[in-house]
C-alpha cells in the first residue's frame, strides 16, 4: 500500500530536521569561535585611537584567520544570551565590529590604553608555582599599583571568574611584591566591570 502525500511529505521534512542537541553544539562553537577572534583583537589594541580607524580590516583579517563567517546569509542561534545577540541578528562580522566599536568607546575601558607612560602587555603570559602557563589579557604595571584585565565574551559574572583573577594577582605577587593590586573582569556583550578586590567582587559600570 502507497503512503499518502502528506505523509510522504512528513517524512522527508524529519529526515531533513537537525536534531536539538546538534543545534546546541554548533551554537556552542560559535560562540566559542567568536570568543577567539574578539580576543584575538583585543590582544592587538595598544592605542585606540589608532586601532578604531582600522577596525574593519582587523577584524575581516581576523575572521580569515580563525574562519569565522564575514557575514551570515541566515539568522543564527547563538551560544549564549549574554552574548546580545539572538535569533535575527546576524553572527558575522559586521556583529563584531559593532561589539567592539561599542566596548571600545567605553571611558572605562579606553583608561586601560591611555597608560602610555607605565609598562602594558597584552596576553602575557606567566608561571605558577607548579609551572602552569597562564595567559593574562592586558596588564598594566603602574609604580604603585598593577592592573589584571580579564575580557570575557558570551558570559556573565561567576564566582570562578573572580577566582581566576585572584590566581593571576597571586602569582604576580611573587614577582612585584611591593604593590597595590586591581583585577577587572570585562564582559564584552553586557559591557559590564567588575573590579575585583580583597575578597569581593563590585560592578563598576554597566
Amino acid at each position: 500500500m502507497s503512503k499518502a502525500p502528506h505523509q510522504i511529505l512528513s517524512n522527508l521534512l524529519a529526515s531533513q530536521l537537525v536534531p536539538l542537541s546538534e543545534l546546541s553544539y554548533f551554537a556552542k562553537e560559535a560562540g566559542k569561535k567568536r570568543g577567539e577572534v574578539i580576543h584575538y583583537l583585543l590582544s592587538l589594541v595598544d592605542d585606540i585611537d589608532e586601532f578604531l580607524p582600522a577596525l574593519k580590516e582587523k577584524v575581516r583579517a581576523a575572521c580569515h584567520r580563525f574562519l569565522y563567517p564575514l557575514r551570515s546569509k541566515s539568522p543564527e542561534v547563538t551560544a549564549s544570551p549574554a552574548a546580545g545577540t539572538s535569533n535575527g541578528v546576524y553572527n558575522d562580522a559586521e556583529e563584531i565590529i559593532a561589539t567592539l566599536r561599542k566596548i571600545l568607546n567605553l571611558p572605562k575601558i579606553r583608561e586601560l590604553f591611555s597608560e602610555k607612560n607605565n609598562p602594558a602587555y597584552n596576553e602575557k603570559e606567566v608561571v605558577d608555582k607548579q609551572g602552569n602557563l597562564k595567559r593574562i589579557d592586558r596588564l598594566i604595571l603602574k609604580e604603585k599599583e598593577i592592573i589584571v584585565v580579564d575580557y570575557k565574551t558570551g558570559e556573565s559574572y561567576s564566582k570562578e571568574h573572580a577566582g581566576q583573577i585572584k590566581e593571576y594577582i597571586d602569582i604576580l605577587k611573587e614577582i612585584y611584591p611591593n604593590r597595590s593590586y586591581r583585577g577587572l573582569l570585562i564582559y564584552i556583550d553586557t559591557k559590564e566591570i567588575r573590579e575585583i578586590g580583597d575578597g569581593c567582587a563590585r560592578s563598576v559600570i554597566q
